[in-house]
């Protein structure tokens, strides 16, 4: 894989992939059947099964896989653009050994794009369709037979090749196809190559990625972010601080390594500090702090040394509105020691490198400029509680008047910045920083998100403006589009309300705050709320309360919300996400219509069912929640459709509520069905209240799932019964009837009011 960017100082040396094979092995006839050709053929539970030995000098299923995936693939993509190759250009060989190589591969790219910009659409085009079928050939056989658990009766590739040789054939996919779409660009409708690729049901390097002290819901984002290229690249990382944090308490859904507590919090001096216990803390006045919040200003810091005599560095505050100092703001994570929850100081080492860092930030046009960091101008006593409200209030106006705001990572700082942009950009989509809720708020406010020039990043020997590192570039020889796509994803742009909640859905994924009840603060700037809005938020005293102030002051929400998965809150909210941290952006369900939100209700229109009956249902007590109940009409003899819980991402709630969902319907004064109309199978139950001038007003009790029966056949001897759903045949058993619910179907412009 040595066509990749070169990771400086890696965590381990990249690996070397025995060459199992010979140059010869493949005969360049195709890819498609040549397992037959050579006298081998793949079977579903087997794998690899020689028919006829004396068809080939192939031997081991290894060596026949490696010829076929990896060399095939090679020889035929770029036979397509006529182009032969030296299989033997591919194989290295050392000390008797041989093993697979690819530094040869950049040199083959570059001449098969040699001329190619005169290549007709028509020929492009065709050449795509051709790579294509190459491709799915590959694809298709590890997406099939890379995971053992999916599908469980069919043979692992794992168990004839090693984890490198595995990725090896997927990377160099990835690398083909990303080349040939820029070396034979279409314009002659959608790109038929986009159209190959591997769906991976788990991560392929988990366990590598468990051995080196990564957080399992650092590898899970990874995972669902990245392509196999990204997930070895990433895998080289050497990240000293995030790998030296136990996450024995993580799970996918969840890091909790960089949580703090303010009871047992240290603050850190500078790796370089020599003081020892001599080095003593600069403490800023928090009365001085207040005054200016009180004034409607903005605190920032400015520090003298005094060389001559050694003492140490005297730090004053001034108000940025009155005095017009520029400043740096300081973005940083409270868990790698620059924070301090028992007064506003740091050690005098801390606050010399914040001048100098503050300094050195490129692009000031000033020789000594002010900062700001959160742990020196927002008061921590509790004397100053009201004062520390304003502070933030103010934190968007911080940031967004902030001539630089600079980046501060543990394990960035000790990066080289001469790094591949490659790398440069994994490492930041992996880092601590990336993975707080509070500078996600402190990056979009400095102003536009990821579109700014504003915001630098601290690597070990200078800062990198972020927009230079994220930004859409294309290089032939590897794909860099899911790293940057993954950085991007992390900063919402400006859009309507409803639009940026989305997409904040799928920023806040993967990130985390020591306090619940933080969330709500950090996100209404991101949505665009007002100065008034983020006050009044910040006056409720739960995480609960200030999540249902977001919600009512965002007033817009996509309808769909309604049939998203995840943990909601109480009485009036109980539609809403009880939060987005840990949530699927895609599970969240965010795309479709807006909606009004308020204090009344979600206000949406679907189809859907009002039950008039109760459910006629004998043995309530013994059933379980797992029991489909099925929808009917007084004049149809036969069930119109089937519900059942909907257990994909509730497994839980059904096994700890052990109620019958007939006894939850049966129990509910009036119930109803919500249908969803994207996925029918991820409804919700609700209890109707009241209906009034049309709108039909009712509380969310949860999802459920509903199958619609196309077709009924009569009952055969056995009481039994198929009916057609969906292209799929399933049966209904004789006694259907004593579970059946009348209902009356309203239509898919019915007003409702959820609460």
């Amino acid at each position: 894989m040595e066509h990749l960017p070169t990771i400086k100082d890696p965590l381990y040396s990249p690996p070397k992939v025995p060459c199992l094979c010979r140059s010869q092995d493949y005969d360049g006839q195709g890819i498609v059947g040549f397992p037959e050709r050579v006298g081998w053929k793949i079977d579903r539970k087997r794998g690899p099964v020689q028919m006829d030995a004396t068809m080939s000098s192939i031997k081991s299923p290894g060596a026949l896989l490696q010829s076929w995936l990896y060399y095939g693939m090679l020889c035929d993509v770029f036979s397509i653009g006529g182009l032969e190759i030296d299989v033997q250009d591919f194989i290295q060989s050392n000390d008797g050994e041989s093993f697979v190589t690819t530094a040869a591969l950049r040199g083959y790219l570059d001449k098969l794009a040699t001329g190619a910009e005169k290549i007709q659409q028509e020929v492009c085009h065709q050449r795509q369709k051709m790579v294509r079928a190459c491709l799915r050939e590959v694809f298709g056989l590890l997406e099939i037979h890379w995971d053992a658990s999916f599908p469980y009766d069919r043979w692992n590739i794992s168990s004839v090749l090693s984890l490198d040789a595995v990725m090896s054939i997927a990377i160099l996919g990835e690398t083909l196809k990303h080349a040939v779409l820029q070396i034979w660009p279409t314009t002659l409708g959608p790109s038929p190559l986009r159209e190959a690729h591997t769906t991976r049901p788990q991560n392929p390097m988990q366990d590598r990625f468990h051995a080196h002290g990564w957080c399992p819901n650092e590898a899970m984002m990874l995972f669902k972010g990245l392509d196999s290229t990204g997930l070895y690249l990433a895998s080289l990382l050497k990240r000293p601080f995030m790998q030296a944090v136990r996450h024995e308490k993580c799970c996918n859904e969840e890091c909790v390594a960089l949580q703090t507590s303010e009871s047992n919090y240290k603050v850190k001096h500078t790796e370089d500090c020599l003081q020892g216990a001599s080095c003593t803390d600069i403490v800023i006045e928090q009365s001085k702090i207040s005054s200016i919040l009180y004034s409607g200003g903005i605190p920032v810091i400015y520090v003298r040394i005094f060389p001559e005599d050694g003492s140490p560095p005297k730090a004053r505050v001034f108000d940025y509105n009155s005095n017009h100092i520029e400043y740096v703001a300081f973005s940083h994570v409270w868990a790698h020691g620059l924070g301090n929850p028992r007064q506003n100081a740091l050690p005098s080492c801390q606050i010399l490198h914040l001048k100098n860092l503050s300094a050195k930030s490129a692009a000031l046009g000033v020789r000594q400029p002010a900062f700001w960091i959160d742990t020196l101008c927002i008061p921590v006593a509790p004397e100053h509680k009201r004062a520390r409200k304003l502070a933030m209030e103010r934190l968007p106006s911080t940031f967004r008047q902030a001539h630089r705001v600079l980046v501060l990572d543990a394990d960035l700082q000790r990066s080289s910045k001469f790094a591949s942009r490659t790398e440069l950009a994994t490492r930041i989509m992996c880092s601590g920083w990336m993975r707080r809720l509070w500078t996600l708020q402190e990056a979009v406010m400095a102003e536009d998100g990821v579109n700014t020039s504003k915001v630098d990043v601290q690597f070990l020997e200078a800062a990198v403006e972020l927009n230079s590192i994220a930004k859409s570039y294309n290089h032939r020889y590897h794909k860099e589009s899911a790293i940057i796509k993954g950085i991007c994803n992390a900063f919402p742009h400006n859009q309507s309300r409803d639009r940026t909640f989305a997409t904040l859905a799928l920023a806040v994924e993967y990130r985390s705050t020591s306090k619940k009840e933080d969330e709500a603060i950090c996100l209404a700037p991101i949505l665009g709320l007002h100065y008034h809005q983020l006050s009044a938020i910040l006056s409720e005293d739960t995480a609960e309360r200030r999540m249902q102030k977001l919600y009512t002051c965002i007033g817009q929400i996509s309808a769909s919300i309604l049939f998203n998965g995840e943990e909601k809150l109480g009485d009036g909210f109980r539609w809403a996400p009880a939060s987005l941290i840990g949530s699927s952006g895609a599970r969240l369900n965010l795309e479709g219509v807006a909606a009004k939100c308020d204090e009344c209700g979600l206000h949406v229109q679907f189809a859907g069912y009002i039950v008039i009956g109760g459910v006629n249902q004998q043995r309530t007590t013994s059933r379980l929640l797992h029991d489909d109940v099925y929808i009917g009409e007084a004049q149809n003899p036969f069930p119109k459709a089937i519900i059942s819980p909907d257990t994909r991402y509730d497994l839980r709630l059904a096994y700890k509520e052990r109620i019958a969902l007939g006894q939850l319907i049966k129990e509910t004064s009036t119930a109803a069905f919500i249908i969803n109309p994207r996925d029918r199978y991820v409804s919700v139950l609700v209890s109707v209240t009241s209906e009034i001038d049309g709108v039909i007003h009712a509380t969310y009790l949860r999802r459920i799932g509903i199958k619609f029966c196309d077709r009924l056949t009569k009952f055969d001897d056995k009481g039994v019964s198929d009916y057609h759903l969906s292209g799929f045949n399933e049966k209904i058993y004789k006694g259907w009837q004593d579970r059946l619910v009348d209902t009356r179907e309203v239509l898919s412009d019915q007003q409702w009011c959820i609460t």
